[in-house]
């Protein structure tokens, strides 16, 4: 009632310095003052209304991170150093951090998986970026689907480093980049620190 108030407030002081009478204003709460009544909410209404509508597209499209969707299909039953040997044949690796074979590989099967990456625009910590995926519906991809989908994708990872935040070894996870002159690889990157703002962050449909 107090923040109503204050509204009602400054709008009768602000009708008064356009030379509004008391009498005027009391009129509006009377039988003959609802046409001119209605006129004036729709006046407000007019104003307030395509406002709020966008603010909410700026917010919606500030929020919409997600700037490629792909289904990817993942033969888990390969294993991680058969994968790793086709990634490392497809996308030309010049080196694959020894420590990314001692991630678990716990995955079975052939699955079709709704996959998306997710860019940030900006440096972003680790717990920042897999809130954001859980908002959107987004859970983060683990190595084995990171693998996957640079198959799928190959040419993603020249533009930008591919980050899979769902699995790590250690306080690391697998990332995936080959833009920095030439060198391509599949390494390990700090998850206590931030993700810089042009990575791309790899989700899978939950």
């Amino acid at each position: 009632m107090g923040v109503l108030l204050t509204v009602l407030t400054a709008i009768v002081t602000g009708l008064r310095r356009r030379k509004v009478t008391e009498a005027m204003v009391y009129e509006l709460g009377t039988p003959e003052g609802v046409p001119t009544l209605e006129r004036i909410m729709d006046a407000v209404a007019g104003i307030l209304v395509p406002m709020t509508e966008a603010a909410k597209v700026a917010v919606e499209t500030v929020r919409d991170f997600i700037s490629l969707r792909a289904t990817v299909e993942c033969d888990f039953d390969k294993g991680l150093k058969a994968v790793v040997e086709l990634v490392k044949k497809a996308l030309g690796l010049t080196y694959v951090n020894p420590d990314v074979f001692k991630i678990e590989w716990s995955w079975k099967g052939l699955q079709n998986l709704d996959m998306a990456l997710f860019h940030f625009n900006r440096n972003m910590s680790t717990d920042a970026a897999e809130k954001e995926m859980d908002d959107a519906g987004y859970r983060p991809a683990n190595i084995a689907e990171l693998l996957f989908f640079a198959l799928f994708h190959p040419e993603l990872f020249l533009s930008y480093p591919l980050v899979a935040l769902g699995s790590q070894f250690g306080d690391y996870s697998p990332c995936l980049y080959g833009w920095c002159g030439g060198h391509r690889s599949l390494s390990l990157h700090l998850r206590g620190g931030a993700w810089y703002g042009f990575s791309r962050s790899l989700g899978v449909r939950k």
